[in-house]
């Protein structure tokens, strides 16, 4: 296999499908690949984390990282709805135990404020107990809408917006090596294959956005 196409990603995490489905948003007549070494899509981080939809309470006011964790929490919710995937608003707190930890606790609770996180509460050891029984503490934030999600749903649902797009998402093609080949890249790629030989094949690409 020697394909030309426009923009190869390697790697079909969630990170590698979110960069197709946006491009495959912002340019529709973009011919789009994803290759992946593993046989199924989302195997790997994606489908290894403890699924929070995080709502941006501990990054440095008016960074970059702040800012998209704000928006993304909102994102993925408002997304989640939109396609049917399960998710749970279940909210989230942040404890202090003893009096050495209720600078660090007030600072946490000031960056919430300054990024713009909604409803967060600095509550005290009854409302905490009301929250969480099985916690102890002297202080704690409230953040009511951190959620939970399943990332591996998610993945898959970007992957079939790809697909309906128009993108192709190749699994079992591990990439190993790459050349460059008159101002384009040239993939050479292994195709794994259960019980049966290993074939190469090459792709090549006027871009490449390595996300694995």
């Amino acid at each position: 296999m020697r394909n030309a196409t426009d923009v190869v990603i390697v790697g079909a995490g969630i990170i590698g499908l979110a960069t197709a489905r946006e491009l495959l948003n912002r340019y529709p007549s973009l011919h789009l690949r994803i290759v992946e070494k593993e046989s199924r899509i989302a195997t790997h981080q994606t489908g290894r984390n403890s699924g929070v939809i995080h709502s941006g309470i501990y990054y440095a006011p008016g960074s970059l990282k702040a800012q998209l964790c704000v928006e993304g929490s909102r994102a993925m919710m408002q997304y989640c709805d939109e396609h049917g995937i399960p998710y749970e608003r279940c909210g989230k707190v942040i404890v202090a135990t003893d009096p050495s930890e209720l600078d660090r606790l007030q600072n946490i609770f000031e960056r919430g404020q300054a990024n713009g996180v909604r409803g967060l509460e600095m509550i005290g050891p009854e409302r905490l107990r009301e929250l969480e029984p099985y916690v102890t503490g002297i202080k704690a934030i409230y953040s009511p809408h951190t959620g939970i999600t399943d990332f591996v749903k998610v993945a898959h649902v970007y992957a079939h917006n790809i697909q309906q797009r128009g993108g192709e998402i190749i699994t079992g093609c591990k990439v190993t090596a790459f050349s460059n080949k008159e101002g384009r890249t040239l993939l050479l790629c292994t195709l794994l294959r259960t019980n049966a030989v290993n074939a190469q094949a090459e792709i090549e690409a006027r871009y490449v956005i390595t996300c694995g």
